[in-house]
């Protein structure tokens, strides 16, 4: 094993180009600073790979035709080099998991990495610019694309310096729902669906009138048929929509969806297809599929075949139900939109299940599925003269459970795209402050180290599009990033989370991504600095475990137009008060509330509040399920919704037989002044638990009162705590039975907790329960003090009375009235 080092420009393959001869098997090379090096088709793959290289040069792969390096062990990008894939470039990694070898640009200034592969699926551009509202899309050419594809919309022509590309979040993403010529008709990518049942004149009727707004544009019909409009009224009692024109043609029993741009775009903006969509059914023995549109889908390509939740049953869930590499399967042939594959599916797929295409002729690989390599581009953030662009690149078997350094493609720094050292083939922006990703895929070597997937960590204002990422531990991540996003991703059969959003800063947005059977959540959501246009239009199918996860968020972060289902145990909100807005809840059929009669929500735990006191991490659904006057709310092992013709709330509990299951309130009580409240509950039918019970508690008795054991009793000190505890019976199985607590007033203040809980595991039916009443018989000393209250949402203020007794009302504290 030698050492060769370049001494000119030219060949990999010359042996002009090297002090020694050609790098041989073994050999490690070093590209010199000055030289260019091209890894031309003439170049002798060696059996087991080069040995730790250097690139202080441009290494730079041919044009055209396959050029490849092999690797057993790292190849490192230095101050000054750069490395360069195009054409049909590849570079491949052998050696065992407990070895080191990658592609490594580490802690260096002006080390560069620029692969640039074409578009692994089709795209056109927007031949004319639009603003927000636009219900169509003009292509240059819409012959590559098909009814139901989900295509993404960006700009990737326009030159930025300075931090202009931290505002630009103009990306979205749309599904087909007509082509006529080269103009597109969409719906959105997540919005409210119906069916029309009758429609004449201006007036429609759909199944359910709930789900829209006035002001909303939408479509229904095709060709003749076809009618876009705006709603102007709702007589949602009716399930009424009067729009702005008449219809047209025959709309009984058309689909109906929501549609228009929320951005704007410029003439020239990319369109590029994500996904297409299966047109028809096939069975888990079946060797084919039929897409809407097979452009691109070549023999020996590796695709993605979504396995939709409930597939195989109605508990048919989890993400490696299949196998963990399953939904990877590799093309035959193709004949029109027929995809041909060389072993059957394996598991069911329906009518309008996503298929994608992994292979891109750039490719970064093992040698074998039983090899190991990694990508790492970390730590460097004094400036921007690093360049970074990664389109359309395969990773393929990526990920060394050796190090948490290795674990997958992992990209930080600050970078640019401008001032280029070589001459693109593709277009790419030239961005100041900002890396390119566009249209990577990653299928993963199936490690499980933590952020083990595409991660992008600390990269100021980098956007991550239309990537794919499968089989990892965490997925997709954006972290850490200033002005960052993800959009128009997939991210699918990963073990643990579908992705990864985590602490970043202003205009961040993650919005228009697929996740697809994650394990432990399918998201895993921590609060950010600001929330810029933070999380909205994703789609989350078919998790082990929980819709989505999230974590230490004080203020409530926000989502909007969201789609979960497919799901069992409901959301975790860990020491944090959330909601969504505008989103759609649906578990697997199996573990519905229709199917059990009982809730299967797990999630939630202990959540300290600003001033002390501690209480469950609560989720509320605003608009729940799209519907205008739904709200449904998520703790521990209980779930609850509002009952509009009960004017109370449905409680559902988990069959568990964990102490204190259920909805408190928490109440700042000033010293010398004593507390009241007043409940009522009605039993569900069929009730078979303990009955519940009324209680107020402070902090200290969480794990019960007056632990030290004072001979005073409860509430003898500020430290000995206390509890009223009063339980509902049997009437409460016919009708709305009331329950009172009085605690009287001590000589300093306390924290109190007030609501209903169950102790028994029986008790899943729930009851429902209406606004729990609280009254004090003192005003606070200042109305701002009415602040310190929280009940089981993102921070809402208690309605107080101030009362001498149950029945005589003085006057109202502020907040709400119950």
């Amino acid at each position: 094993m030698a050492t060769r080092t370049s001494v000119a420009s030219g060949n990999f393959s010359s042996a002009a180009t090297w002090d020694t001869g050609v790098p041989v098997d073994g050999d490690t090379f070093i590209i010199a600073s000055g030289h260019t090096v091209a890894v031309d088709a003439g170049i002798s793959i060696p059996a087991d790979g080069y040995g730790d290289s250097e690139i202080r040069g441009i290494l730079q792969h041919a044009a055209s035709g396959t050029s490849t390096i092999r690797m057993n062990g790292t190849v490192r990008v230095y101050s000054g080099g750069t490395y360069h894939m195009r054409g049909d470039a590849v570079l491949e990694f052998k050696g065992t998991t407990g070895d080191a070898h990658g592609l490594v640009i580490q802690g260096e200034n002006a080390a560069n990495f620029i692969a640039e592969g074409e578009d692994g699926m089709p795209s056109t551009t927007l031949l004319t610019g639009i603003s927000e509202g636009a219900t169509s899309l003009s292509f240059a050419d819409a012959s590559n694309f098909g009814v139901g594809d989900w295509i993404a919309i960006f700009n990737n022509t326009t030159t930025q310096t300075a931090e202009a590309q931290a505002t630009t979040l103009r990306d979205e993403g749309f599904w087909i729902h007509e082509i006529s010529g080269n103009t597109v008709y969409f719906r959105q990518y997540v919005g409210p669906e119906s069916t029309v049942v009758s429609g004449e004149n201006n007036i429609i009727y759909v199944g359910n009138g709930k789900i829209f707004r006035v002001g909303q544009k939408v479509i229904f019909g095709t060709g003749a048929n076809r009618n876009i409009h705006t709603i102007t009224a709702i007589n949602y009692g009716a399930n009424e929509l009067t729009l702005d024109g008449d219809v047209v043609g025959v709309v009984a029993d058309l689909p109906i969806y929501e549609t228009g741009t929320d951005k704007i775009h410029g003439v020239n903006s990319k369109i590029r297809k994500v996904a297409t969509v299966t047109t028809l059914a096939s069975t888990d023995t079946d060797t084919t599929i039929t897409v809407a549109n097979a452009s691109k889908f070549t023999a020996g390509d590796e695709i993605w075949i979504e396995q939709r939740s409930a597939v195989g049953g109605t508990s048919d869930r989890t993400y490696n139900a299949y196998g963990r590499d399953s939904s990877i399967l590799t093309v035959s042939s193709v004949s029109g939109n027929t995809i041909v594959l060389t072993t059957a599916i394996g598991y069911n797929v329906p009518a309008g299940i996503l298929v994608t295409r992994l292979t891109r002729r750039v490719q970064v690989r093992t040698v074998t599925d039983s090899d190991y390599g990694y990508v790492q581009d970390l730590d460097y953030s004094s400036n921007y003269n690093k360049k970074r662009i990664i389109k359309d690149v395969y990773f393929r078997r990526m990920g060394i459970s050796s190090s948490s350094n290795y674990r997958g493609v992992w990209l930080r720094s600050y970078c640019s795209t401008n001032s280029l050292p070589i001459t693109l083939t593709e277009q790419v922006p030239a961005l100041s402050r900002a890396a390119w990703m566009e249209g990577a895929t990653l299928r993963h070597s199936g490690s499980t180290l933590d952020w083990s997937g595409l991660m992008v960590h600390s990269a100021r204002n980098q956007k991550t599009r239309c990537c794919f990422v499968c089989n990892g531990k965490d997925g997709l991540g954006i972290t850490g990033n200033h002005s960052g996003g993800v959009y128009n991703c997939i991210s699918a059969n990963n073990d643990r989370w579908c992705c990864r959003v985590e602490s970043n800063y202003y205009y961040w947005e993650y919005a228009y991504n697929y996740h697809s059977r994650g394990n432990s959540g399918i998201a895993r959501y921590i609060p950010s600095f600001n929330n810029g246009n933070g999380c909205h239009h994703n789609i989350h199918d078919a998790a082990n475990s929980y819709a989505f996860y999230q974590y230490n968020n004080q203020i409530g972060m926000h989502y909007f137009k969201c789609k979960f289902t497919g799901y069992r145990y409901g959301i975790v909100t860990e020491r944090a008060f959330t909601h969504a807005q505008y989103c759609y809840f649906e578990p697997v059929p199996a573990y519905s509330i229709a199917t059990l009669n009982r809730t299967e929500q797990a999630g939630g735990s202990w959540v300290q509040i600003d001033q002390g006191q501690l209480t469950y991490a609560t989720f509320i659904s605003v608009e729940h399920n799209f519907e205008f006057d739904a709200i449904s709310q998520y703790t521990y092992d209980s779930e609850r919704s509002w009952d509009n013709n009960e004017n109370a709330w449905r409680v559902y509990n988990r069959n568990t037989t964990n102490y204190g299951v259920g909805w408190f309130e928490c109440v700042y009580i000033p010293a010398n002044v004593t507390f009241r409240a007043r409940q009522q509950i009605k039993l569900a039918p069929g009730y078979s638990g303990n009955y519940p019970r009324f209680e107020a508690r402070d902090v200290q008795s969480q794990t019960g009162p007056n632990q030290m054991g004072n001979s005073g009793g409860y509430w003898s000190s500020p430290f000995a705590g206390g509890n009223a505890v009063i339980q509902f019976n049997a009437s409460a199985e016919y009708e709305y039975q009331t329950r009172e607590l009085t605690i009287g007033p001590v000589n300093f203040p306390r924290y109190i907790q007030v609501g209903v809980h169950v102790d028994s595991s029986n008790a899943s039916e729930g009851y429902w329960m209406k606004e729990t009443e609280i009254y004090l018989d003192k005003p606070y000393s200042t109305p701002s003090l009415s602040s310190l209250n929280a009940g089981p949402g993102p921070r809402y203020y208690t309605g107080l009375g101030i009362r001498n007794t149950f029945d005589q009302l003085i006057t109202r504290l502020g907040g709400r009235l119950n």
